[in-house]
């Protein structure tokens, strides 16, 4: 497990690589808030620090002392939560019945996941260029880019989404890489574009395809 005193203490060092090692979240929090302390000027970790919270949520600051059983399990990953629900939205098919309250769901879950024009942040709030909306949507990407390949990981693992006929028959991994771009693809540009929202999703679905095409470079989106 990662120690905090293994954690960089300059915010110049706090590199997206450093951040995002740190699999028990509620260290990772309480690496933020040591930095906050020590740094209370640090523009990039209160941002990481709000972006964390609106993706795991909040708990308790005696809780942050406890030590997680099973990293990221420890705390909900909200993302992971919101891309499912878009994942059965995207499956529920477009018909008129009960579009209103799909295209509401859909709202929702785009809020979840911090996609700006359905979330607003604190940060957003000032011109599209200014220096705290920049660093913020560069931050975001980044956690965007953590869920990404945490997301592709378990898919790889998962026996049940590696397989057909009830996960008794492997999928071929060329086959696999497929089946999670069509995902990507599905959830992240097809409905949006059902909703005419693809130009508020592009921003993230870039970051996603970008991830993918990181992991397997042979099989660009």
């Amino acid at each position: 497990m990662t120690s905090i005193s293994s954690v960089p203490v300059s915010p110049r060092e706090h590199s997206a690589t450093h951040y995002f090692a740190i699999k028990d979240i509620n260290l990772r929090e309480r690496s933020l808030r040591q930095r906050l302390e020590a740094y209370p000027d640090s523009l990039e970790d209160e941002i990481r620090l709000y972006l964390l919270h609106r993706r795991y949520g909040t708990v308790p600051l005696p809780t942050l002392s406890l030590k997680a059983a099973s990293g990221r399990a420890a705390r909900p990953d909200g993302f992971m939560g919101a891309w499912l629900s878009l994942k059965l939205l995207s499956q529920a098919g477009t018909g008129l019945w009960g579009k209103k309250k799909r295209e509401a769901e859909f709202r929702a879950h785009c809020s979840a996941l911090c996609i700006p024009s359905f979330s607003a942040s604190p940060y957003e709030a000032e011109s599209q260029d200014s220096p705290r909306n920049t660093r913020y949507l560069s931050l975001l990407r980044e956690e965007w880019a953590d869920f990404a390949s945490l997301l592709i990981e378990t898919c790889l693992k998962d026996r049940n989404y590696s397989s057909v006929a009830f996960g008794l028959i492997p999928v071929q991994e060329q086959a696999l890489q497929q089946k999670i771009q069509n995902e990507i693809n599905d959830i992240s540009s097809e409905l949006p574009a059902s909703y005419r929202k693809e130009t508020e999703c592009r921003l993230f679905h870039d970051t996603m395809q970008a991830v993918y095409d990181a992991r397997f470079p042979r099989q660009p989106l």
